[in-house]
């Protein structure tokens, strides 16, 4: 290889790691997930749909899906496992009012960094013609490490809810349910996430005189469902002897208990690929044609970015998903999901400082070649 030619080659590459570095994000098929494949950008959307695509990133505690229209957002479904290529909510497009919104999905992390957000395709929601049953919003993931717990209150009148746990250090919190929804016979519900312990607390309706105690014992990987059905009037009738030899009926209430079941997780998509994990936690397997040797020393962010990317020139487009066949909801589409494009990549200043001294290296390195070749062949041409 000529000095010319190997001068070009590494200008080249000098110059495509400078342009990373000095850029604050790029687009790959790497590092933090977050992206929304269906509804499509510009799709018009009705009756009940199925969000997909991912949210998938590190420290990750939750995400939340909203509906933007101008500067207002309107809350969709709150998700507490990861989604990579997968299911992240159900839809009921008839609780907004029709015309043109983007989807909004909220990064929250670990540390409670709430000003997270990607901004999805735009939207229009049409004239509502479907009949369909009313939908819980939020997949039931099961969580690596912790529980889930879905709280439901099916009673006439709102719910106060509370629970603790047997460590003080643990968890507790006070939950405010509305009554159900007796026009679309819909449950009011709100997840939550559990630290592994036995929990106590107490339900109580607001128009009713005792509350309810109860005991969970909340395992790991595991999925609860508490539902709450206030009280019930039930008739007892008794055979009495009064004055005059006549029947009398007694009345009782009798309350039906707070039930609480452990109940099977949501079945993630088949190309999902985020698995039971709270967050990510790359180490990946470089191959012989990936960028950087797996014996180079980076940060974990930048060795994924640099790996990846040489493989996805070879690689093909992820598997698309098909929607589930058979839901209590009406599916608007059984279309597969669209290819992933454009995930959103951030590279951190510590590994824009990593690829400046990486394109400053092979700058030394190719100016020692060239001045070494350059007074090779002076000292050649002298001694000729």
């Amino acid at each position: 290889m000529n000095h010319c030619k190997l001068h070009r080659i590494a200008s080249s590459l000098i110059f495509f790691i400078l342009l990373l570095a000095t850029s604050t994000q790029v687009y790959a098929q790497g590092g933090e997930y977050v992206y929304v494949t269906r509804p499509a950008n510009g799709e018009t959307v009705s009756g009940i749909a199925i969000i997909t695509g991912a949210a998938d990133y590190a420290n990750f505690e939750k995400y939340e899906i909203f509906l933007k229209s101008g500067q207002n957002l309107s809350w969709i479904a709150t998700g507490f496992a990861p989604v990579n290529n997968g299911y992240l909510a159900r839809w009921d497009t008839r609780n907004y009012q029709p015309g043109t919104y983007q989807l909004v999905i909220r990064k929250v992390r670990t540390n409670s960094n709430y000003g997270d957000d990607y901004i999805g395709p735009t939207v229009v929601i049409a004239e509502q013609t479907s009949n369909a049953l009313p939908v819980e919003s939020g997949f039931l993931y099961a969580i690596e490490g912790k529980a889930l717990v879905r709280l439901r209150n099916c009673a006439p009148q709102d719910l106060d809810f509370n629970y603790s746990s047997s460590q003080s250090f643990y968890t507790q919190d006070n939950i405010s349910l509305p009554a159900m929804k007796m026009d679309d016979f819909l449950c009011s519900y709100h997840d939550f996430v559990l630290i592994p312990d036995i929990y106590t607390g107490a339900a109580k309706g607001l128009a009713e005189p005792h509350t309810y105690h109860y005991e969970l014992n909340a395992e790991p990987g595991k999925v609860y469902q508490i539902t709450y059905y206030g009280w019930e009037e039930t008739q007892k009738q008794q055979t009495m002897y009064a004055s005059g030899g006549e029947f009398n009926e007694q009345y009782e209430y009798q309350r039906i208990e707070l039930e609480i079941k452990e109940i099977s997780p949501d079945v993630r998509a088949n190309t999902d690929t985020a698995g039971m994990r709270t967050a990510i936690q790359v180490t990946p397997q470089l191959s012989p044609k990936s960028i950087v040797s797996s014996s180079t020393t980076l940060s974990p962010t930048l060795t994924s970015f640099l790996a990846t990317l040489s493989s996805t020139l070879t690689s093909p487009s992820a598997t698309p998903i098909m929607l589930p066949t058979s839901s209590t909801s009406e599916i608007q589409s059984q279309q597969p999901l669209l290819p992933i494009t454009g995930q959103h990549v951030e590279i951190s200043s510590s590994d824009r400082f990593e690829l400046f001294g990486i394109g400053f290296i092979i700058m030394l390195i190719i100016s020692g070649i060239s001045s070494y070749s350059k007074k090779h062949r002076y000292y050649f041409r002298k001694s000729t």
